[in-house]
């Protein structure tokens, strides 16, 4: 197709026709005009492979994508990826100088692992843009200058104590203004690992519990920073979720009011706060109900985690309930009580106002297998987001041995919000229960119940 003017119905396309990536622009008189943009031979034995080496670092490449952005003349924009799974399997490009018509975007994401057999595993997440337009070469090499800009995330991956519930990771990665440029899906994980991530990417990791889910908010890592992540640490109790780095990204909402509703979205099961599971609807095998209270008087229920309540403006003393039962998929966290309180108001006008709401952090002693090894409980308070801070005034733990039946307190020390248990010594195979009381001096409190919360090994 050489350039001329055409009629079409449509808007603006984007052709490879004889070797020549073509660009057009629909005029006001409803005909195409076309413009050569740049000559691209596409012929396949040109094409060389999309590769990534680290130096200093043996690697084996698990995945490769080829993302390009473009944007036409008039500014409609069009996204295609080309994605290649394992080491022997490639992407591979000719050489694609920038556009002389509209802008074009390409960047390789390249994801490599340790040889198998590594003592202590671990993993590259690297993200390249094509400054210049892909090259005739598209290979690429992450110097040692690279690496020290690189953000590390030292993993650990527990296995959760349920039969072929295995601990999977799902890591997405976009531009900051929004092109995905990869997204990973490891199973089984190892006990523990390294991962070195680009830090121009935001990066959203997911772990996946058999059929649960625990999505944490994307974020961008600081170039050289060093964070540590845990998945799947038992027990997987309730929650709420309001990391304002998700807030227009994660399937949970933040737990709210106007002056007459109050909104609620709570997480079933989770490992950790602010990771979210998305099970606001049906899910197999789980009993839930939702209560809300106002001045002691039940407003409403709703047999899911997720509600909408209306209520007057005025200040009252609310306690939110959520009742889980697992048990019949489940041998772990089999039944989870869990009661929040606190005092709200609704505001003037047609805004919103987050709930001061508390949550329990549980790190407790486990291995890879969630069975409990010498060492204490660390347990820590949060608080809800844009809210007044509230102190802690109390916190207490029990235990259990026999499902509930009976209870025996727990020597706890701490203050603030970080608080330190003793866990009793159980027999193997016995099942430990668990329950936790916190209250502030703002009316917030929870108390929470979770009924085989781990075996002994």
């Amino acid at each position: 197709m050489p350039a001329g003017r055409y009629s079409v119905l449509g808007a603006s396309i984007a052709y490879y026709v004889d070797s020549d990536v073509q660009e057009s622009t629909l005029t006001a008189a409803g005909d195409l005009d076309v413009h050569v943009a740049r000559s691209v031979t596409l012929d396949p034995a040109q094409a060389r492979p999309v590769t990534a080496t680290v130096d200093g670092a043996a690697t084996k490449t698990t995945r490769t994508d080829v993302t390009t952005f473009q944007t036409a003349v008039n500014g409609l924009p069009w996204w295609h990826q080309i994605s290649g799974f394992g080491v022997a399997t490639s992407v591979r490009s000719v050489a694609v100088p920038k556009p002389g018509i509209g802008s074009r975007r390409t960047w390789a994401a390249v994801n490599m692992d340790s040889p198998a057999g590594t003592a202590t595993p671990y993993r590259y997440n690297i993200v390249h843009e094509y400054a210049g337009g892909v090259p005739a070469d598209p290979s690429f090499r992450v110097t040692r200058a690279e690496q020290a800009r690189l953000a590390r995330i030292d993993e650990r991956f527990h296995q959760t104590d349920s039969p072929e519930m295995y601990t999977l990771l799902v890591r997405t990665g976009s531009t900051p203004d929004g092109v995905p440029v990869t997204q990973t899906y490891e199973g089984v994980m190892p006990p523990s690992r390294t991962s070195y991530l680009s830090p121009e990417i935001v990066w959203a990791d997911e772990g996946v519990y058999g059929g649960l889910a625990a999505l944490e908010a994307p974020r961008r890592y600081l170039p050289g920073s060093r964070h540590s992540k845990v998945w799947a640490r038992q027990p997987l109790h309730s929650d709420w979720y309001d990391d304002p780095a998700g807030a227009d990204w994660s399937c949970t909402t933040a737990p709210s009011r106007t002056r007459g509703n109050l909104h609620l979205d709570m997480v079933t099961l989770t490992d950790q706060h602010q990771r979210a599971d998305c099970l606001q609807g049906e899910a197999v095998g789980v009993k839930r109900k939702l209560s809300l209270y106002r001045n002691g008087t039940l407003v409403d229920e709703r047999s899911g985690p997720y509600g909408d309540f209306s209520v007057p403006q005025s200040m009252a003393d609310y306690r939110v309930t959520l009742d889980v039962d697992t048990s019949l998929i489940l041998p772990i966290s089999t039944t989870v009580n869990t009661s929040w309180t606190f005092r709200s108001a609704g505001p003037d006008g047609t805004g919103n106002v987050p709930l001061p709401l508390l949550a329990v952090d549980y790190a407790l002693p486990m291995d890879h297998d969630n069975h409990p090894v010498d060492g204490t409980a660390e347990l820590t308070v949060r608080q809800a987001h844009s809210v007044k801070t509230q102190k802690v005034t109390s916190f207490q733990v029990w235990t259990s041995t026999d499902d509930g039946a009976t209870w025996k307190s727990a020597r706890v020390t701490g203050s603030g919000d970080s608080y330190r248990v003793e866990l009793p010594k159980a027999t193997a195979g016995q099942a430990v229960s668990l329950r936790v009381k916190a209250a502030a001096n703002g009316g917030s409190g929870i108390d929470q119940t979770i009924i085989r919360a781990y075996h002994a090994g």
